[in-house]
């Protein structure tokens, strides 16, 4: 798939706009104020409405995780809700214009209210999202962002009524899109449910707990700036113009590449860009917004990423998608909360200074993730299939595939042992074999070494040695038959 299908294809374009509304509505709800001029004090503005958000929308996950899962109307409750969400909105600037002593309140029922609406929203397009293949996914998300924040510019550009109205349409105008999507494939057939539940805990959990981790200490960092800086200044265009540089990177390599992410170690990419923001926010405390920028810009590309991968995972598991995004989302959707209960604990219980907060906070993610840093080897990006550029010949193709199963024959192989075989010799990793046949990384390993001593070899490359070596009818002698005798 190349640049030509993501960004042409009708189909395409639906996935890509439809998600971007999403985005853009996600970024202004964080980094701009949806409503200006609604209060008036600069703490009520960062501590409470993040407090309201946050709750709504993981009450808004559960809820959708528990029960809303099981009925065949979700899609329309979620269309209604995003007009609930901007008929909110458009309430709410006209309460705060006309009744200016309830400006607060009003914004803050409206970020309530609108957090559980858009709540349903992602859900919507996570599961469609995962009727797609990896690849697709990958470069649909990272498209979709780059959509966002150009979306998300324009609308922090303007003011008064035309900001609200332009706010209000970004959620129903996401769904109309929803609407509108034909899926490409079938969704692929699953394992039974205890494979796929357990194999898709196996592919998010790390994942989600690094998330965390990141999540308290950008958490800390927004509402420490935002304290500071209010919201009119401009941490939310840098942050956008931030993410925008680095998505558009990773969206061109993957598309190059023919690669997707390797979800488990995305992290990789993601912490060296918060500790660079960390250490400048500790260089300049919070006098500059370029550090709380880059603390920004990576947690909102790690969102990203999570977004990706519970699609992937649901779509590659028995796991139903919208209970997946119902729950993983609300996980995420926790990070602030968390981080408000560690700020009110450490200033008002423990007296600890912010600055000294943020430090205790870097050094934890440093000691958790450097052994990763230094054990792993494995890359951010890994081949989702043989690269297609590559001619490969037909009859030997043909051939070697007729080798495999007389050597899976001749040396007794299981039929595991033979599931195993049939991907390793194609060049997939250990990790990428486990997921494939939802096993163990470790079962795996036992597998390849049973392989290779039925076989009598020491290596992957001496393994398909001997599988060469072995003599079978070549597919001229199918077509034509041997006569020689």
């Amino acid at each position: 798939m190349g640049f030509r299908e993501v960004f042409i294809s009708g189909n395409s374009f639906v996935y890509i706009v439809g998600l971007a509304l999403f985005y853009a509505w996600n970024l202004t709800d964080i980094y701009a104020q949806p409503i200006t001029g609604a209060t008036s004090g600069v703490e009520t503005i960062v501590w409470i409405p993040t407090l309201v958000s946050s709750l709504c929308n993981v009450l808004g996950y559960i809820a959708i995780a528990v029960f809303l899962f099981r009925t065949k109307r979700l899609k329309f409750i979620a269309l209604a809700a995003s007009f609930v969400a901007g008929a909110c909105c458009v309430l709410a600037f006209f309460l705060s214009v006309g009744l200016p002593a309830y400006g607060e309140e009003a914004l803050l029922a409206y970020r309530g209210i609108s957090r559980v609406c858009a709540a349903c929203v992602i859900v919507m397009w996570g599961s469609e999202f995962s009727a797609l293949g990896p690849l697709r996914i990958t470069a649909y998300t990272l498209a979709s962002f780059l959509v966002a924040c150009v979306a998300y510019l324009a609308v922090d550009a303007t003011a008064g009524f035309l900001r609200v109205v332009l706010i209000a349409l970004l959620l129903p105008a996401s769904m109309a899109l929803l609407f509108r999507v034909k899926r490409f494939e079938a969704a692929p057939q699953k394992p039974p449910l205890s494979n796929g539940l357990r194999s898709f805990v196996s592919q998010t959990w790390r994942v989600l707990l690094v998330f965390y981790l990141f999540g308290v200490v950008t958490w800390i960092v927004i509402l420490n700036s935002q304290a500071k800086l209010g919201y009119g200044e401009p941490l939310g265009m840098f942050v956008a113009l931030g993410s925008f540089l680095i998505v558009a990177l990773l969206l061109g390599t993957s598309l190059v590449l023919r690669s997707t992410f390797s979800l488990s170690y995305i992290y990789k990419l993601v912490f060296p860009v918060v500790m660079i923001g960390v250490g400048l926010i500790i260089a300049f405390s919070f006098e500059r917004s370029i550090g709380p920028a880059l603390v920004s810009v990576g947690y909102t590309c790690f969102d990203l990423f999570c977004f990706v991968m519970i699609a992937d995972a649901s779509g590659k598991t028995s796991v139903n998608p919208i209970r997946a995004f119902g729950w993983c989302r609300a996980v995420e959707s926790g990070v602030p909360l968390f981080a408000l209960g560690i700020i009110f604990a450490a200033q008002s219980v423990l007296n600890i200074e912010e600055n000294i907060l943020i430090y205790m906070f870097v050094i934890a993610c440093i000691v958790v993730l450097a052994a990763s840093f230094l054990l792993e080897k494995k890359g951010i990006f890994e081949r989702d299939h043989l690269n297609p550029d590559i001619d490969y010949p037909r009859a030997e193709v043909i051939v070697f595939a007729r080798q495999c199963e007389k050597a899976i024959e001749d040396y007794s192989l299981s039929m595991r042992e033979a599931e195993v075989l049939s991907l390793l010799v194609r060049g997939r990793s250990v990790p990428h074999i486990a997921e494939r046949l939802y096993i163990a990384r470790s079962t795996v390993k036992t597998h390849i070494t049973r392989i290779y001593q039925k076989l009598g070899v020491d290596s992957r490359q001496e393994m398909i040695d001997v599988i060469e070596s072995i003599e079978v009818p070549s597919p001229s002698q199918d077509a034509f038959g041997d006569h020689r005798g």
